[in-house]
């Protein structure tokens, strides 16, 4: 029970520091911050017990693609138990999550389905969106 406990308690802490460096400036080194937050929720997460191949394998290639191609961090979320990773990458990453999802198709056999956006649901309860300066 150990490590679901410590999940709860590290992931409050890290979605706080999440938003409060999305409140800030964009720099580089706060993407790269925001992107490794995101990199420790995934493996915390994983820890439990709560992931999936599939999305291990997904948040895998992003971080070995990285800040080179725009892609700072990357991990699972939605309703549990794997199908949805969460990529941060820039305004110019688009080609390079393309690749990403045709590597995954040729190692795995399954296309991954690309989406970007909010759901209209957010505009409910708010949202905050990273610019570049």
């Amino acid at each position: 029970m150990r490590v679901p406990t410590a999940h709860a308690i590290y992931e409050h802490h890290r979605v706080r520091l999440f938003a409060e460096l999305l409140s800030g400036n964009t720099s580089q080194g706060n993407l790269e911050l925001l992107g490794e937050l995101m990199y420790q929720s995934h493996a915390s997460y994983s820890a439990c017990g709560l992931g999936s191949a599939a999305t291990d394998r997904l948040v895998e290639l992003v971080r070995e693609a990285g800040r080179a191609q725009e892609l700072y961090g990357a991990k699972i979320t939605g309703g549990g138990s794997g199908g949805t990773v969460a990529v941060l990458g820039g305004r110019n990453a688009g080609q390079a999550i393309e690749n990403l999802a045709k590597r995954y198709a040729d190692d795995t056999g399954h296309q991954p389905y690309i989406f970007a956006g909010s759901s209209p649901g957010s505009a409910a309860f708010g949202y905050l969106k990273l610019s570049s300066m």
